[in-house]
């Protein structure tokens, strides 16, 4: 497997890099792209650009709250990772949120893209409108032994409006998911619980299941936008 990143500044230059360093365009080319700029239209350029290009490869992204490449942390770039596989192969598929909710999109996951070969899926849900503990939970439940990974999309912390990226558009209210498929390829997961509180102690006043509505009795989305960002 090989991994190359590039950062968007123009289609020229995008174009030059994909002619120079991405030599396959089959379904072992999984490209992902992380997108902080909220104008839809420029990012579906990079979309079509890429297709044209590569039209083998397939396509998942999503919009961010800050984008990394090569170690540093930027805000309204768009970053896009070619990922090349050499004994592996790729499948994506994308759901409407207004169609399915998070446990038939799970089910329907399980049931048309992952195969016995299924080593792992990499999933991206509108950030605003998805639960995505349920999505997990479900996609768990259905296929244990797959690693999942991925995230919600953001718009740079303004919660007004996100989208996720396929091959065929950039659309909110969606949930987007790429299967890896492959008799060798091994993949682990890790994780970090030893964290350092910092900050105010908070109690949360009202939730319900994975949502919370007030922070000590204040509109959670007013703590978030005022004491977290500082905005």
């Amino acid at each position: 497997m090989q991994t190359l990143t590039h950062k968007f500044k123009n289609s020229l230059l995008l174009a030059q890099f994909i002619e120079k360093n991405i030599l396959v365009d089959n379904s072992a080319l999984l490209i992902q792209i992380f997108s902080g700029v909220k104008t839809v239209s420029l990012v579906n350029e990079v979309r079509e650009l890429i297709n044209q290009k590569l039209p083998n490869a397939k396509i998942i992204g999503a919009s961010t709250a800050g984008e990394i490449y090569l170690n540093e942390v930027f805000e309204y770039e768009i970053i896009i990772n070619f990922s090349i596989f050499q004994k592996s192969t790729v499948a994506v598929m994308s759901f409407s949120l207004d169609m399915f909710d998070e446990e038939e999109i799970a089910d329907m996951l399980c049931e048309d893209l992952v195969t016995e070969n299924s080593k792992t899926m990499i999933l991206f849900a509108d950030g605003l409108e998805c639960n995505g503990e349920k999505l997990l939970n479900r996609l768990y439940v259905n296929n244990p032994e797959v690693v999942y990974s991925g995230g919600l999309s953001a718009d740079n912390a303004q919660m007004q409006s996100t989208y996720t990226i396929d091959n065929h558009r950039v659309v909110s209210r969606s949930v987007v998911a790429a299967v890896i498929d492959s008799e060798v390829l091994i993949v682990n997961s890790g994780f970090q619980f030893n964290f350092t509180p910092i900050g105010l102690k908070m109690k949360v006043t009202s939730s319900f299941e994975n949502r919370v509505y007030t922070i000590n009795d204040i509109n959670a989305y007013d703590i978030y936008i005022y004491e977290v960002f500082r905005l």
